[in-house]
């Protein structure tokens, strides 16, 4: 069911929204290192990465979510990705191209994949 949720309100629409653009001219990423609250339930849940984007893993609210120890240097990677890419600079990926789709992990594992979870996009194609 929350992959279900996860699909509907924010990869989807995010795919699509790469998909409407001139190609060239978007990047994607997702952010995949698992939160260790709650047992490891909530996954890579949304906002968690926020703290890594914005370098403030020691800020005390993000604790919820990020835990006691989140990787420092996953936060320095996303932070220096993000303020690159906004001062004009390339991302370090290619762009979101349909025949491509390249999508940037940041997680356990940092690289770009190809089409990532495929099968369930194209069950989308018709829905939304």
């Amino acid at each position: 069911f929350t992959d279900l949720l996860t699909d509907w309100m924010f990869r989807v629409p995010a795919i699509r929204l790469a998909e409407a653009r001139p190609e060239g001219s978007t990047w994607l990423y997702e952010f995949c290192w698992p939160s260790p609250q709650f047992g490891g339930r909530l996954k890579a849940c949304h906002m968690l990465e926020l703290g890594f984007v914005f370098d403030t893993l020691t800020v005390d609210a993000g604790r919820a979510l990020q835990g006691d120890r989140p990787p420092q240097e996953l936060a320095d990677l996303m932070h220096g990705t993000w303020t690159r890419f906004a001062s004009g600079e390339d991302p370090g990926w290619a762009p979101y191209e349909v025949g491509a789709r390249a999508v940037q992990e940041f997680g356990e594992r940092i690289g770009v994949v190809h089409d990532p979870r495929s099968r369930q996009r194209t069950i989308w194609e018709d829905v939304r």
